[in-house]
């Protein structure tokens, strides 16, 4: 796979993003920043952070932050904290957080991974003092009491990263049969 901007945007996520950004053109109080399309660095109210999807992070995390932010340091720029997605599975700690996937778990993070995921949405709060502060939203179950239940459209429950066959049937066993 390469790291261009034709790659980075030839998938469903970059698509529903555009849509949204379509959607919401001129709607008070919504911006859509855009950094790069594998990582880049956005400033608010002085704390600098840096989005990006976390292709390369294998193993030890902490230690792959440290190396992107002195990456970044080496070039005059400081990273405060570091947001990150690609693993499908949610992790907030003090310098970093990687956000789950908004469709929940799938065969990419279930099987290349060794991961199990929810959908869920990280939220932050960054006071003015830098501090970052964030927390998971659980969209995984839509008859939640804390929030409130939230219709599924049908038509739209065909987009399942699982399928929706095997969603509602569970999963096949296949027999061979020699004659």
């Amino acid at each position: 796979m390469g790291y261009n901007e034709l790659i980075a945007t030839d998938n469903y996520d970059y698509t529903i993003i555009e849509m949204l950004r379509i959607i919401f053109k001129g709607a008070k109080g919504i911006d859509f920043i855009n950094c790069g399309y594998n990582e880049g660095i956005v400033e608010i109210d002085g704390t600098n952070v840096l989005l990006m999807h976390g292709y390369s992070q294998k193993t030890d995390i902490e230690r792959y932050v440290q190396q992107i932010k002195g990456r970044y340091s080496s070039n005059g720029q400081k990273v405060d904290y570091v947001l990150m997605g690609h693993y499908h599975s949610t992790r907030i700690a003090d310098h970093y957080a990687r956000g789950a996937s908004l469709v929940g778990s799938n065969d990419y993070n279930e099987s290349n991974l060794n991961l199990a995921g929810r959908a869920s949405q990280n939220i932050f709060l960054i006071s003015k003092e830098g501090d970052v502060h964030g927390t998971r939203v659980d969209l995984q179950n839509t008859s939640n009491d804390m929030f409130g239940s939230y219709d599924i459209e049908k038509e739209l429950e065909a987009y399942n990263a699982k399928s929706a066959e095997k969603s509602k049937k569970g999963k096949k066993n296949y027999k061979i049969r020699i004659e």
